[in-house]
């Protein structure tokens, strides 16, 4: 065998030991990682007790408010309210200039007088034609006049004037007591009154300018009670009741509460806030309370049950929570639904039941399906 060849099978052999090794040392490392399980920590989901006082926030909205607005066009004669002026319902808040409206009712009352003696005609002519008829009706039986002057001279005179009597003249004095109840009406609007007791927050027009029925001229709103309208958590709305006494506090005012009552209980969730509404009415006599304030109800302690994971087993990935569950000896990632979280345990609302367990540490590295040794 020639120098040549011998260099040739040398070089092979050479290639063969490296390949060997290579692919030796690949299949460790590759088995060290299938084989081998990561080590974590484990707890077991939990249903705890606990008595909470849910905070129930929201902003403070009026029970009673009103935009007012003129049923007629009309130039403002009066405004006698301001801002901040305080008023009962059917106070005058503003007049109109109203010389037509008081020239139209005048009219229409004179329109009712004249009905009126038309109607007293009517029963005068009447009574008339009535004693003609009579007494004609005598004479025609005895003979004395004709048939034909009768019906035509004192029947049909009697027949026009019962039927005036009965229809015609109380049917123009209807006509004119609806006319004059109208102009009444519009005389009426010339007077713009407050239709509730309340606070006037807005004032839109002076004397001398045009009032609409389209521009509001005065807004005003009812701070004697205000609400506080608020969503709750579906954990919470069983255990509250219509009626129930609640304590409300609105830092804005005061550190001293408010007392309130549960007045309407939602039965179903809002489809944007997923809470259940909740509206609390709190007495305002002395009107520090604001629509628009922040205000928060602490109803009476709540006993309810909930499930509990360690802080540490919940990871929040792309604006979402998960958690690793253990199965078998292998762990799978599964999304949760957080609740209330404490000092050490996080309320768990959806995702997990009591009983299974969950990772505490050590997930850093873990994958789907991935094999796990619990330490103890």
């Amino acid at each position: 065998m020639s120098k040549r060849n011998y260099t040739i099978i040398a070089s092979v052999a050479i290639i063969l030991l490296v390949l060997g090794a290579v692919f030796f040392f690949s299949g460790q490392t590759s088995g060290k990682n299938v084989g081998q399980a990561a080590l974590v920590s484990n707890a077991k989901v939990e249903m705890s007790r606990v008595n909470e006082t849910p905070i129930l926030g929201g902003k403070l909205e009026a029970i009673e408010s009103a935009n007012v607005i003129s049923k007629i066009t009309g130039k403002i004669k009066a405004v006698n309210v301001d801002i901040g002026s305080q008023v009962k319902a059917g106070d005058i808040l503003i007049t109109l200039d109203a010389n037509e409206q008081e020239a139209g009712v005048a009219q229409a009352e004179a329109a009712v007088e004249v009905a009126r003696s038309a109607l007293q005609t009517a029963r005068l002519d009447y009574e008339t034609t009535k004693s003609n008829y009579e007494r004609n009706k005598t004479l025609l039986e005895q003979g004395a006049i004709s048939p034909s002057t009768f019906d035509n001279t004192y029947a049909l005179a009697f027949k026009k004037a019962e039927q005036y009597l009965n229809f015609g003249a109380p049917a123009g004095l209807s006509q004119a007591l609806a006319a004059l109840q109208l102009a009444q009406a519009n005389y009426a609007n010339s007077i713009i009154s407050s239709p509730i007791n309340g606070v006037i927050t807005a004032k839109n027009i002076n004397p001398g300018e045009l009032a609409t029925t389209s521009v509001t001229l005065v807004s005003l709103v009812n701070l004697d009670e205000v609400m506080l309208q608020t969503a709750v958590d579906e954990s919470y709305i069983n255990q509250l009741r219509e009626g129930n006494q609640v304590q409300v506090k609105v830092g804005a005012v005061s550190d001293q509460s408010f007392p309130g009552v549960i007045a309407n209980i939602a039965q179903a969730a809002s489809s944007s806030s997923k809470g259940f509404t909740v509206k609390i009415l709190v007495d305002n006599p002395d009107h520090l309370l604001k629509p628009g304030m922040f205000a928060e109800a602490n109803p009476s302690t709540i006993d309810r049950a909930k499930l509990v994971v360690p802080k540490a087993a919940v990871i929040s990935e792309g604006g979402k929570d998960y958690v690793w569950i253990i199965e078998n000896g292998s762990v799978s990632k599964k999304e949760v639904t957080k609740g209330i979280a404490g000092a050490t345990k996080t309320e768990i609302k959806a995702g997990l039941s009591e009983g299974q367990e969950v990772v505490t540490s050590g997930m850093e590295k873990l994958q789907e399906g991935m094999k796990v040794t619990v330490q103890q």
